[in-house]
């Protein structure tokens, strides 16, 4: 079975447990898949990681990871592949030094010799590697000019790549991993044997025409449909006359007899349409009608687990955002306090005061220590969690001021938007996440005042304005695709579906939309309407004053199938709703304890929102 089908078995096991009640086992098995760096096994998040580690000089995360590769998977293969496993080690750590001295990290190649010398003192391959730190232009000397090549980074990985297939392929796989195979043998083995049976039966048995044809028999002859059952009983009379087919010579009324008709597809729609149909009826009588910012809470689809509060904030929380795959939540509020903490422990890991006003944050998708935050005065701060007093700062060129950033799918660019020094229009801005250098700028439409931006894919964007227009652009050609007017007041925030291919957009007065990539010239459909984007004393101020990034204001699930709202409805706190549910009722409210919703995100089976009041509500949820 392909690693891809990991997930699905996870959340079998996570139905499985909720079905038994077994709650406090399910809070401990979604806290292990926290803390599983390997993700059952899935290639290309490994390759991904490992890759990322060595471009980062992330070498504790680098270390740890292989390690628990080589504990759970490598140690289990056969002697014939320790070779291979050595020397796959061995090139990924030569890797590593070599980015290491090329990004002038010089300290962290210290560190390397320093904390691995004991372990590689001995090792022949790596008697010349220890006088690389004195080494001036290792590029161009061996033995140690090859691993500067670019090719050799690529055949590299690419053998990496194969190894961890090959690796996939050799493991024992358990019961539930084999099921799906057992299932499909099992099947193929009774319609074999249904095959069989049905042989010898229709060679039995003749057909109608030759039937009718044939001589008067002194024993009567039944029709096909009428062969006795092996479970009829063994007294009846074989003298007893069976009944006749329609077209027979001599049949009488009383002797036919009509088949009962099958039940067709047709029938059971039928039958369902009619049991929709009293299902609306009962519905109807139990739904209010609908007016702005009324909801009624239907069945809730998911079940709460748990609900904590992180209170580390004195005003309201303007963004949060967790770590893609640690319990570290990043957050910043109206005071300009950002606040990097613990959402199991809900303790607070470390405070950053930054003298200019934020106004945007994000975690870098593909990293679990990486993350930026964006300034009002278009500056950006690249920051790692394990050296969080020592961020990397660069300034987004050809922008005055930033409105909002978003980071690539892929984590190489990261998408900010703000005003433009050139004519006071808007702008997108491309920086590559490795030195942070503005590549190119995609200039707005003059008539548009920008508002959020989204990722599409990496080469493509969605940003939303004031005017109600969410405009596509290319980033790579520099070029727009297309402008859509799809509300009538300030959208607030855009997020796409995982298959990136259809988005849900969100304005200042709640109204939730629904656009189909393949349809983008049909209206929009919309979702609900549920109560206003919530406002702060200066979220929606206008441009020379400072603004935040309200796309924090929607989150949506993995699944595609709810989605989380920061607006102001009767019922304080975020409202979870769901995207093909209807337009009147919401699911259910997360928080609603601690105020007003300001920010909200959801990652996994946690959802995070951030009140008016400085708190920051946990809630753990499994769906039902």
């Amino acid at each position: 079975m392909a690693t891809a089908t990991v997930p699905l078995l996870d959340e079998a096991v996570r139905e499985y447990l909720l079905f038994r009640g077994f709650t406090q086992a399910l809070r401990a098995f979604d806290k292990e898949l926290e803390k599983d760096q390997t993700k059952g096994f899935q290639t290309d998040h490994l390759i991904s990681k490992l890759l990322r580690c060595v471009e980062d000089s992330d070498l504790p995360t680098m270390l740890a990871l292989w390690e628990q590769l080589d504990l759970r998977f490598f140690s289990r293969l056969d002697h014939s592949f320790q070779n291979t496993t050595h020397t796959l080690e061995t090139g990924l750590r030569r890797l590593w030094l070599v980015r290491a001295i090329q990004n002038k990290r010089q300290d962290m190649v210290a560190q390397f010799f320093q904390q691995l010398t004991p372990e590689l003192r001995g090792r022949s391959e790596w008697n010349d590697w220890f006088t690389l730190p004195y080494v001036e232009n290792p590029e161009a000397k061996q033995p140690f000019a090859m691993y500067f090549q670019a090719t050799w980074r690529d055949i590299f990985a690419m053998s990496l790549a194969n190894f961890m297939a090959t690796v996939h392929q050799h493991l024992p796989k358990p019961f539930l991993m084999r099921y799906e195979e057992q299932f499909n043998e099992i099947s193929r083995l009774q319609q074999h044997r249904s095959s069989l049976t049905r042989e010898p039966l229709s060679a039995a048995m003749e057909p109608l025409e030759h039937r009718t044809a044939s001589p008067p028999s002194s024993s009567p002859r039944m029709a096909p449909a009428d062969v006795p059952s092996p479970l009829s009983s063994s007294h009846e009379s074989p003298e007893k006359p069976s009944i006749q087919v329609v077209d027979s010579p001599g049949a009488s009324p009383e002797q036919t007899r009509p088949q009962p008709a099958p039940l067709t597809w047709a029938a059971s729609m039928d039958t369902a349409d009619k049991i929709d149909k009293v299902d609306k009826l009962e519905d109807r009588n139990l739904v209010s009608p609908r007016r702005q910012g009324s909801f009624r809470l239907k069945r809730e689809p998911f079940l709460v687990l748990s609900s904590e509060a992180y209170q580390g904030h004195a005003s309201p929380v303007m963004a949060v955002a967790k770590a893609p795959d640690r319990p570290v939540v990043l957050s910043f509020d109206q005071s300009n306090v950002v606040r990097l903490w613990d959402s199991s422990s809900l303790a607070t890991l470390h405070t950053l005061t930054p003298s200019q006003a934020v106004v945007s944050l994000c975690w870098a998708p593909s990293s679990e220590r990486i993350f930026y935050l964006g300034f009002v005065n278009a500056t950006l701060w690249q920051i790692t969690s394990t050296h969080v007093q020592e961020p990397k700062e660069a300034s987004v060129t050809k922008l005055t001021k930033l409105t909002a950033m978003a980071c690539a799918p892929n984590n190489t660019i990261l998408a900010c938007l703000g005003v433009s020094s050139e004519g006071r229009c808007h702008s997108v801005a491309v920086v590559d996440v490795v030195d942070l250098s503005t590549k190119l700028h995609v200039n707005l439409p003059a008539e548009h005042t920008a508002t959020c931006i989204s990722f599409s894919n990496s080469l493509m964007v969605a940003v939303g304005t004031k005017q109600g227009h969410v405009v596509i652009c290319d980033i790579k050609d520099g070029k727009l695709i297309m402008d859509l007017s799809t509300h009538s007041y300030p959208v607030c925030a855009i997020r796409f579906t995982s298959d990136l291919s259809n988005f849900l957009s969100l304005d200042q007065q709640g109204l939730l939309l629904h656009t189909f990539g393949a349809r983008l010239h049909d209206p929009p459909t919309a979702v609900c309407q549920l109560g206003s984007v919530t406002r702060t004393s200066d979220k929606f101020d206008n441009e020379d004053k400072q603004s935040y990034d309200t796309g924090h204001a929607l989150a949506l699930d993995s699944h595609d199938q709810h989605v989380v709202l920061a607006v102001e409805a009767e019922a304080k706190g975020a409202l979870l709703v769901g995207v093909d549910s209807g337009t009147e009722n919401a699911d259910m409210t997360i928080g609603s304890a601690h105020g007003l919703a300001v920010s909200v995100s959801w990652a996994q089976d946690v959802i995070l929102t951030g009140h008016d009041t400085g708190v920051v509500s946990v809630t753990n949820i499994v769906r039902v």
